[in-house]
This record gives C-alpha cells, sequence and structure tokens, in this order.
C-alpha cells in the first residue's frame, strides 16, 4: 500500500515536475515565438518602408524622366538634383569623357550652402581611381565617400556621374539603383541630343541646298497646294513664300499651258517622273518660259511632288541670238568684197563665198569637190604647207600666194587665216584678197620715189654748183664795197655803198644757207671734229651781233656756267654756224629789250637757250619754223628779210650734229628757242669735267626756298642733304595735307617737292587743291615737282593731269636735282 503510494506520490512528483518543465519549455517557446514574431513584423515593416522608399524613388524617377521638356543641359541638371535629392548626396557631376579619361564635357549640381566637395581637380583624381571595369562604383578618397555609375551609349562607355557623401557613408543597393537608372537616363539623353543635333544639322543642310538652288523648287501635294518654296522660286515667281503657300499650282501657268501641265501632273502620278517646257506667270502678270521637272515623293506617308523650275529666258534667247547671228555672217559672208573660204586642217573646202569663186571663176559646187591645193600653181604649194603649219601651231597667219584661175590665169592674193572649233573638228577661215593691183602701184609709187630722190639730188648737185659760182661775181662786189666803204665819200654814196654791202651780206648769206641745204640734202656735209674753245666762239659770236644790237638799242647777254671746260670737242664751225643764226635771227626780230644765250651743262649734254623779247609767234606753227622757206608772215619778210631756210638748216645741222632743237613763244613777250649737243670733251678735260660734282658747282638764286613733302624719313634726310650741299633752305612736311597747311601760312615758297605717295593725303591730291587755290590764290601755281618711285610712262600722265610742272624718280640723282632745279629757274651752274 505504502510502495503503491511512494510510486503514485513520485509518479505525481515526476508528473508534476515534467509539466513544470514543460511550462517552463512552453514559456521559453513561447518567448522565443514572441520574438521571432517580433523580428518578423519588423522585417516586414522595414521591408514594407524599402518598398514603399523604392515606390516612391522609382515614382520620382519616373516623374522627372517623362517630365524633361528643357535644353539638354538642364535636363542633365534635373537628373542630378534628383539623384542627389534621393540618395542623400551632398553633390554631384557629369562628366563626359574621351578614352584617356579626359573631360570633354561637365555639369555639376550642388545644393546652395552645401561644401563645394567636387571641383576640377578632385573630380580629374576620383576619375583616375574608379576602376576600369564597367559598372557601379564606390570609393573613399580625400575624406569623402563617392559613388560613381558609368554612362552609356550603347555599350560604350562615354562618362560618368559622380556624387559625394558625407564621411564614412556606405553604398547600398538602393543608391546603386538610383544612381545606375540616373546614368541610364543621361545616356537616354545625350543619345537625344545627338540625334537631335543630327537631326537638325540634316535638316540645315537640307534648307540650305533647298534655299541654296539656282533653280526654283516648289513642293506641292497632290492637289496641287504648294507647301514649300525655294528662295530662288520666290524671287523666279515675284510672290511671298506666304503667297504661295496659299496658291494652287495651276494658278502659276498661263492659259496656254494648262493641257502641257495636266498631261505632265498624270505622268508624274503614274511614273513618278516628268519633264517639259511651259509658261509661267508671275506675280505681276509677266511671264517667262521655263523647263520643269518633277519627282513624286513621300512626306509622312503622303504623296508630294517635287518640282525644279528653270528660267530658260536666256536659253531661248541665245537660240534666236544664235540664229540672228547665223543669218548676219552668211548676211556679211556673201556680201564682203574680200574672198572668204572655209576649209579643214587637212585641206578639204567646205564652202566658200560669191566673191572667192566669181576671184576664182568657178562655181561653188566646183570648190566644194576640190581639195584646197588644186587652188595654187605647184610652185607655191611649199608655202601652202607652210601656211597651214602655222595655222595649225598659231592659229592664225598672214601670207602672200598666187591663186590659179579656171582658165589657167593666175592673181595674187593676200590670205589671212585664222582657225576655230565647230563641235569636235578644227576649221580655218581664210580671207583672200586680191593684191595685184595694189602690188602694181606699189612699184609704179616705188619707181616714182626712185625717180624723184634722183631729180631731187640732181636739183641739189645743181643748186650747189649754183650757189658756187654765184660766190665768184658776188665776192667782187662785196670786196670793192668795203674798199669804196674806206673812202671818204660824200654822204649820199656812203649810204649807197652801205646798202650794197648790206644787201651782199644778204645775197651771200642766202647762198651760204642754199648751198648748206642742198649739200645736207644730197648726203654732202661731212662733220669735222676738232677741239675748240666754246666759250671764245660764243663770246665772238656776241662780239659781230653787238654793233646790230647796240645800234637798235638792245641787250646782248650771255650766261655761261662756270664748269663750261676750256675745250670742247665737234665741228666748230657748224656749231657756230647753228648759234649765229639763231642769235641773229634773236636780234633781226627784236626791237627793244635783250636777248639772251643761256648754256648749261647738263649730264654729258650741252643745253643752249636764246631768249628775246621780241614779237613771239603762235606756239601752233613753232614746228612748222623748221621747215624749208616757212615764213611766220609776209610782213616779217618784208620788213627783216630772210628766205626761211635758217632755222631749217639749223635743225638737219643740230640733228646730224646728235642733237634735237625746239622753240617755244607767248606772242608779245618773246621766244625761246633752245637746242642741245652732246659734250665731248678731250681727255684730260673729261676727268677735270667728272671729278666736278653738280650740286657743288650748282648757284642757286638768292633767297630761293622750298617746300619738300615727304613721309618717309630715309629719303627726306637725302632729300635734304641734296639741298643743303646745293645751299638751298627749305621746309619739310610729312604729307599732303601738312603740305597745303604750310603753303596756306607761310606762302613764301619758290617751288615743292611732293612725294607722290603719302598717308593721310597723297601727292596728287595734294596738288589738285593746291591749283584749285585751296592753299592761297597766290601759290596756286607754284612749280610742283612730283617725287615718286613711280617711273612708268602712266604715272608720268597722272602727275601732268594732277598739275604737277616737274618729274622726279627714285631713286633721285644729283644731277637730275640740279637740272630740275636749273628748269624751274631757281638757279644755274
Amino acid at each position: 500500500m505504502s510502495s503503491q503510494a511512494e510510486r503514485l506520490v513520485k509518479r505525481q512528483l515526476r508528473e508534476k515536475t515534467a509539466r513544470l518543465e514543460a511550462e517552463r519549455l512552453l514559456e521559453e517557446k513561447s518567448l522565443e515565438l514572441f520574438e521571432a514574431n517580433q523580428a518578423l513584423e519588423e522585417t516586414l515593416r522595414i521591408q514594407r518602408k524599402a518598398l514603399d522608399t523604392y515606390q516612391t524613388v522609382m515614382t520620382a524617377l519616373a516623374d522627372v524622366v517623362l517630365g524633361l521638356r528643357g535644353n539638354h543641359q538642364s535636363n542633365i541638371h534635373s537628373l542630378l538634383e534628383t539623384a542627389g535629392q534621393l540618395t542623400g548626396a551632398h553633390c554631384g557631376c557629369y562628366a563626359l569623357t574621351d578614352e584617356d579619361r579626359l573631360v570633354t564635357e561637365k555639369i555639376f549640381w550642388m545644393p546652395e550652402g552645401t561644401p563645394d566637395s567636387i571641383d576640377e581637380n578632385c573630380l580629374a583624381q576620383v576619375l583616375l581611381q574608379i576602376p576600369s571595369t564597367e559598372g557601379f562604383s564606390f570609393l573613399r578618397f580625400d575624406g569623402h565617400s563617392f559613388m560613381a555609375a558609368p554612362i552609356l551609349d550603347g555599350e560604350l562607355q562615354i562618362g560618368f556621374i559622380i556624387f559625394s557623401f558625407p564621411g564614412e557613408s556606405e553604398a547600398n543597393e538602393l543608391c546603386r539603383a538610383i544612381l545606375e537608372l540616373i546614368a541610364h537616363a543621361i545616356g537616354v539623353e545625350e543619345l537625344k541630343n545627338r540625334t537631335g543635333k543630327e537631326r537638325e544639322a540634316s535638316e540645315q543642310k537640307y534648307r540650305e541646298l533647298f534655299h541654296a538652288s539656282v533653280d526654283g523648287i516648289v513642293i506641292h501635294d497632290m492637289r496641287g497646294r504648294v507647301t514649300e518654296a525655294s528662295d530662288s522660286a520666290v524671287a523666279m515667281l515675284g510672290y511671298t513664300r506666304e503667297a504661295l503657300r496659299k496658291l494652287k499650282i495651276p494658278r502659276l501657268f498661263t492659259l496656254d499651258s494648262k493641257d502641257i501641265t495636266s498631261v505632265a501632273f498624270r505622268q508624274v502620278k503614274t511614273s513618278g517622273r516628268c519633264r517639259y517646257e511651259a509658261h509661267l506667270m508671275r506675280s505681276d502678270g509677266s511671264t517667262f518660259p521655263a523647263e520643269i521637272v518633277g519627282s513624286l515623293f513621300h512626306i509622312n506617308g503622303k504623296p508630294h511632288v517635287h518640282g525644279i523650275i528653270r528660267d530658260v529666258s536666256s536659253r531661248r534667247e541665245a537660240q534666236v541670238a544664235a540664229i540672228e547671228r547665223e543669218r548676219k555672217f552668211r548676211a556679211v559672208f556673201e556680201s564682203s568684197l574680200d574672198g572668204i573660204i572655209l576649209h579643214d586642217m587637212s585641206g578639204q573646202i567646205l564652202d566658200v563665198n560669191s566673191t572667192l569663186a566669181r576671184l576664182v571663176d568657178r562655181e561653188r559646187e566646183e570648190f566644194l569637190k576640190m581639195e584646197l591645193c588644186q587652188l595654187y600653181p605647184p610652185d607655191a604649194l611649199p608655202v601652202f604647207r607652210t601656211a597651214i603649219k602655222t595655222v595649225r601651231n598659231q592659229g592664225k597667219h598672214r601670207f602672200e600666194i598666187p591663186f590659179l584661175r579656171a582658165n589657167g590665169s593666175k592673181f595674187l592674193a593676200e590670205v589671212s587665216c585664222s582657225s576655230f572649233e565647230l563641235g569636235n573638228q578644227t576649221l580655218v577661215q581664210g580671207i583672200v584678197r586680191d593684191i595685184t593691183e595694189k602690188r602694181r602701184k606699189e612699184e609704179e609709187i616705188r619707181m616714182a620715189k626712185e625717180e624723184a630722190e634722183r631729180a631731187n639730188k640732181s636739183k641739189s648737185l645743181f643748186l650747189a654748183t649754183m650757189s658756187h659760182e654765184i660766190r665768184t661775181p658776188l665776192n667782187g662786189i662785196i670786196g670793192f664795197a668795203e674798199l669804196l666803204a674806206a673812202e671818204d665819200l660824200p654822204p649820199n654814196a656812203s649810204d649807197s655803198v652801205a646798202m650794197i654791202q648790206r644787201s651782199g651780206d644778204l645775197l651771200l648769206g642766202l647762198i651760204t644757207d642754199l648751198l648748206d641745204l642742198s649739200k645736207i640734202e644730197s648726203d654732202g656735209l661731212v662733220l669735222s671734229d676738232s677741239d675748240y674753245n666754246l666759250r671764245q666762239t660764243i663770246n665772238d659770236i656776241l662780239s659781230a651781233q653787238g654793233k646790230v644790237a647796240k645800234e637798235k638799242g638792245i641787250e646782248l647777254k650771255a650766261n655761261l656756267p662756270n664748269n663750261l671746260p676750256d675745250l670742247v670737242t665737234g665741228d666748230a664751225l657748224r656749231v657756230r654756224q647753228v648759234i649765229s643764226n639763231l642769235v641773229g635771227n634773236a636780234v633781226k626780230f627784236t626791237e627793244v629789250g635783250s636777248v639772251e644765250l643761256i648754256l648749261t651743262i647738263r649730264h654729258t649734254k650741252l643745253h643752249f637757250e636764246i631768249v628775246d623779247t621780241g614779237p613771239g609767234f603762235p606756239n601752233e606753227v613753232a614746228e612748222l619754223l623748221f621747215e624749208n622757206f616757212f615764213q611766220v608772215d609776209q610782213a616779217t619778210t618784208k620788213n627783216h628779210g630772210g628766205a626761211g631756210l635758217g632755222l631749217a638748216i639749223c635743225r638737219k645741222l643740230v640733228n646730224q650734229m646728235g642733237g634735237s632743237i625746239k622753240a617755244s613763244s607767248t606772242p608779245g613777250v618773246g621766244s625761246r628757242f633752245s637746242f642741245n649737243l652732246p659734250l665731248r670733251v678731250p681727255a684730260e678735260e673729261s676727268q677735270n669735267l667728272q671729278s666736278g660734282n653738280p650740286l657743288e658747282a650748282f648757284r642757286p638764286v638768292q633767297g630761293v626756298r622750298l617746300l619738300v613733302a615727304e613721309d618717309q624719313k630715309i629719303n627726306a634726310r637725302l632729300l635734304g642733304l641734296m639741298l643743303d650741299k646745293a645751299r638751298i633752305k627749305y621746309d619739310l612736311v610729312n604729307d599732303g595735307q601738312e603740305a597745303l597747311e604750310q603753303l596756306a601760312t607761310e606762302r613764301r615758297y619758290d617751288a615743292v617737292l611732293m612725294d607722290v605717295r603719302m598717308p593721310r593725303m597723297d601727292g596728287l591730291e595734294a596738288t589738285r587743291r593746291i591749283r584749285k587755290g585751296e592753299a592761297g590764290d597766290t601759290t596756286s601755281e607754284i612749280p610742283i615737282v612730283a617725287v615718286t618711285a613711280n617711273a612708268m610712262d602712266e604715272d608720268h600722265e597722272n602727275c601732268v593731269a594732277a598739275g604737277m610742272t616737274h618729274f622726279l624718280s627714285k631713286p633721285i640723282r644729283t644731277e637730275l636735282l640740279v637740272d630740275c632745279l636749273v628748269d624751274m629757274g631757281l638757279g644755274h651752274y
């Protein structure tokens, strides 16, 4: 009993213990289950929160991506800003890179108030540390955390987006997903931007080509409504582009072209292309012919016609002009007084005009069956072959050749040939002129000329002989008259003897002139060289003429240079004759005033001037004075005598001695006869002459002052040194404007040395203004010397036209400058 009870108690105790253990275990499991349940609920809460966050992020990203409407940069900035806000980044940037990781384009996003943690240097360092493998990157640098995602164009990596996070931030999957989505969106934006640019460039190129076309281009739909027109079409038709878009194609054509356009429209609808010509009407009602090419194409799936309009007015006019030219050519071809022949390079005759047919006495049809060589006699064929070769090489040729007539007779012709291209063939046009009669007349003229020359020589020989024979009795008359004049005769007899002497002298002078003229014209005059004292010769001439000058009460003087050599080489007799003749004429025709002989040395020339204050003569007869037997008027001849041979002989003698002579005059004021001769001196005199400096030999007129206008410092310095050596005072200005102002202010200059090319105002313009009186009336006639490096005839003419009186070409030679000063009367040697 007790054992049972004990067993029962023990069993109950075990059960109680087991129950307690079970309760404890249950409590522990319940607690574990509760804790697990709590953990699960927390996990679910976190996951729900993460899902909500992800949905929020995706919604925000979708809203941003779908809402992009700005330009490329603003869209990129919006995407960067969204990524930064969703990830909690401090700042971020977008960087396009090349294959060397060098940044080619970048955009920063940086909220206001955020420390600038990404600058260009930092960006470059981060880019270098991003792994080369594609994909999301996380790195720490310089106390910041950086996350980067690649930007892809297809499979090509073109850049990165990089965001900076504070401190030791850790990367998470959400940030990674956000950045990768943003990088993808930016890649799409880049593609869209590039595609847009390419499309814009393509459209711009098309528009430029469309509007640059010389031909007009019109696009219309299948109802004929104009949808677009090029600039050329607008200009061609005279409508505005807006007005054209309101029109239908038929309105642009004239009534007589309606049927043509209808057929063309049907053709382009069926075959896709048409070409036709019609008349179009401009907005002002005028019309013009046009060639039109139409092509069918589609815009947004709808058929349209692309029409190219070419104005063929010029082509039509050219066709009409070509027909007219052909008509005129044929008219000229047939009406020409010369024969005309067309042939190819092989000598095959293609056409001839009626004149050539008449010259050769053949029918035109006969020529077309002949070759060119059959028109010439056999002995002329070498000339023909040479002519063909020359025309082939040079394109033209002129030659003389005999032609054969049908009856075998010949005529001499002058042929002018020229080649030209017609299609792919080179043809030759020959103009044939019968010169048989011309050559006969030329031969007659030649023979007549030879006969006249023989007669002229006979006349000159006769004249020379007669002049010589007359001298013998004249010698007696003059000699006995001189003896009688020495006797003590009554006044009447003395006057008669004086008249005999003067008449004898006049007759002797006339005979001498006739003899000299005959010798010159018959080539019988021979010059003789000798060394003579020119200064003494001139003094002797003035002494001989001095008696007559003194009787008339006029002053006779000479102005000789200091550097005149003691001896010169030449024909002393002929030089004396020329000077005596000119001085004698001046004394003879001058009643009051003076006669002056001026001698200057210019380079290697002796320059003589005989200046008088006589009655003068019209300048238009200046050249006639040197003709045989010319007299200005008969009254002068009666008063002063003379046969009009003296000046003619002077010119012939001067020319034969290698010089030239001319005359000028102002009626009522006086005359100036000038001539030059080569300066030839003995060897020792030549050395003395060459050693002299023209500037040192120059003697300026007292008080002479020049104005020099020259902008180049070196040239101005050179002119200054030359003028200093010539003992001439001068003032220097830098351009034409300063020259005008200086002349207007000073007005005390004797001449101006004016450079032609200067800044501000050139020499030509300054001269024109001076001549207009802009520098004052008193200086409008001042001598102006052109100083220029331009030495062409045209430059000289421009200077003269502007009003410049003298011309000096650079580089300036001292002797040229001195000659110029002497010409202006500012000094002498």
